[in-house]
């Protein structure tokens, strides 16, 4: 329990990522052909530096945050399964077309909205980076947008009466150091392993209804990317098959000689 009596409330922010190692069809429209989702690794190391928090402090509350369209939860039933006291998808149309600041933006506007809820947010531990956008942006741009203070490259993290003690990676090495609370922390791969789901919790989580928080206001994407296709157009060429090779050589210095090449 904290020092004013209040238990210390722990947000994990979560990505959902498409698991690129798994096989599937290479022509398929089936939806049970759709490739497989999971929770993002780095998330999966902020989710147990919390679960490690609440081993020494049982009255720790864990609660998993993502953005998603609806429905999108397979990431937070995995942090259910694993550690998290409770999880909410904050329902966004795109996703997958939002930029690192909108992001933020966005789950900026969701903790708000669940402080309301759940009361002051002592902690937000987030990844480092997705495996798949890899921006790392993310977790900076969120602090700041909060008025926090951010760790990044956190490794472990120790909660004392008013600070968090973290063990953060370096250039030069390891290092320890200390924000004030509330603060916003992202976890890069540790030594040790994430502790994984059981049976029972697995199943738990499967069945659990998870809370949604409609996004009043979505950004204006501070980038946009516009792509377009183009067929490949196959060059003419000229191969040059003399018996020896200099005589390719020869050859090679007249074609660019006459081209104006050389």
């Amino acid at each position: 329990m904290r020092h004013d009596g209040r238990t210390l409330n722990i947000l994990v922010c979560v990505k959902q990522v498409t698991d690129l190692g798994a096989k599937r069809p290479e022509f398929s429209s089936s939806s049970a052909d759709a490739p497989s989702v999971h929770l993002n690794s780095f998330d999966s190391y902020a989710l147990e530096a919390a679960a490690r928090l609440r081993d020494k402090n049982p009255d720790i509350h864990i609660t998993a945050l993502s953005l998603g369209r609806t429905q999108e939860d397979e990431a937070l039933r995995q942090a259910l399964a694993i550690a998290a006291d409770e999880a909410f998808l904050a329902v966004v149309p795109n996703p997958d077309f939002l930029d690192p600041l909108s992001v933020s933006r966005l789950l900026a506007q969701a903790i708000q909205m669940l402080e309301a809820k759940l009361g002051t947010v002592d902690l937000i531990f987030c990844g480092q980076q997705s495996t798949d956008s890899q921006s790392a942006q993310v977790a900076p741009q969120l602090a700041q947008l909060l008025h926090l203070p951010v760790v990044c490259h956190s490794l472990e993290a120790e909660s004392a009466d008013k600070t968090l003690r973290i063990k953060q990676k370096t250039w030069q090495g390891i290092r320890i150091v200390e924000a004030e609370l509330p603060c916003v922390a992202a976890f890069t791969k540790p030594v040790w392993s994430p502790r994984l789901p059981t049976v029972k919790s697995s199943i738990t989580a499967s069945q659990a209804i998870i809370p949604t928080l409609e996004m009043p206001i979505l950004p204006v994407p501070a980038l946009t990317m516009q792509t377009k296709c183009f067929e490949a157009q196959k060059a003419g060429g000229l191969m040059i098959r003399e018996k020896e090779g200099k005589a390719s050589a020869q050859k090679l210095y007249q074609l660019l000689s006459t081209a104006g090449v050389i």
